[in-house]
């Protein structure tokens, strides 16, 4: 019965430390690296997976130096995407090979905290199966 007890009053106090703890403090600092990171892009206004998902290759590669952080990820289909922006930081082509496009952004680490909201202008040419009308939309996701 006693060590029932101490074993109670132990996992009792662990349970009410870790419920206790600042959570901000476990995700202040970013350890520097480079990390291979999965993703999944979401509609701009809800949580359903956005179609552009089916576009971005998985995983991202994410380097965090210090403060910095730079995300470096590829786009399928690359010719229909007209522009790409993210708000908070800056985003260059680094490589584009026709049907891919890699791309990397740079912002603060701390911006890694939240879903990064992505503006994308897509042109989806006249006569494309599925979409014969053709297709000319700025969009969000994040």
């Amino acid at each position: 019965m006693r060590k029932r007890f101490s074993f109670f009053v132990v996992i009792s106090a662990l349970v009410l430390s870790l419920a206790l703890a600042p959570v901000d403090q476990a995700f202040a600092q970013f350890a520097n690296g480079t990390y291979d990171v999965p993703y999944e892009m979401k509609e701009a206004s809800n949580n359903n997976t956005s179609i552009a998902d089916g576009y971005f290759q998985k995983p991202a590669k994410v380097t965090i130096d210090g403060s910095n952080a730079t995300v470096q990820f590829t786009v399928t289909s690359a010719e229909m995407v007209k522009s790409l922006s993210a708000a908070g930081g800056s985003m260059k082509v680094t490589n584009d090979a026709g049907e891919t496009r890699t791309y990397q952004l740079t912002i603060g680490a701390d911006q890694l905290k939240q879903p990064i909201t992505m503006d994308m202008h897509i042109i989806v040419p006249e006569g494309t199966p599925g979409l014969p009308q053709g297709y000319d939309r700025k969009h969000q996701a994040r």
